[in-house]
């Protein structure tokens, strides 16, 4: 729900990868190109959130899916009318052992290479955030 984490992440990574190929580029105007096509990407999504009845819908949000993800398949998986079974939450487990958030070396990004700073994406987004969406939650909910 928040892009600020994703677009510092997404921002850094593209550019940076877009500089691995070629070396003479502008990364603020890189940089900036890519919280564009976020920002259609959120007015695009934002628009088309009335199209599904709020009956047939559910919203998620991106830190609760993170910290519970059997509970979120779960939950999705049953608004859908279908089971999570044994092996799916066999595989889900393993995937997570395998591929553990914990202890993981995080990657810090750093705004002020590109001439942003958070309040930059905070701004440019708030036409997104401040939206009114009933949001389902992990709390209390049996996995």
């Amino acid at each position: 729900r928040n892009p600020l984490g994703f677009s510092k992440s997404a921002v850094c990574l593209l550019t940076y990868t877009t500089g691995t190929e070629n070396h003479n580029l502008d990364i603020k105007r890189i940089s900036r190109f890519w919280l564009d096509r976020i920002k259609i990407f959120l007015t695009n999504m934002k628009a088309s959130i009335g199209d599904v009845p709020l009956d047939q819908a559910i919203h998620i949000k991106f830190e609760d899916f993170v910290t519970n993800n059997t509970k979120i398949v779960k939950k999705v998986l049953e608004y859908n009318n279908l089971k999570l079974t044994t092996e799916m939450v066999q595989k889900i487990n393993k995937y997570l052992k395998d591929n553990p958030r914990e202890g993981a070396k995080a990657f810090e990004y750093s705004l002020s290479t590109f001439d942003l700073t958070e309040d930059d994406i905070v701004e440019k987004y708030t036409f997104y955030t401040d939206m009114d969406i009933p949001y389902w939650s992990p709390v209390g909910y049996d996995d």
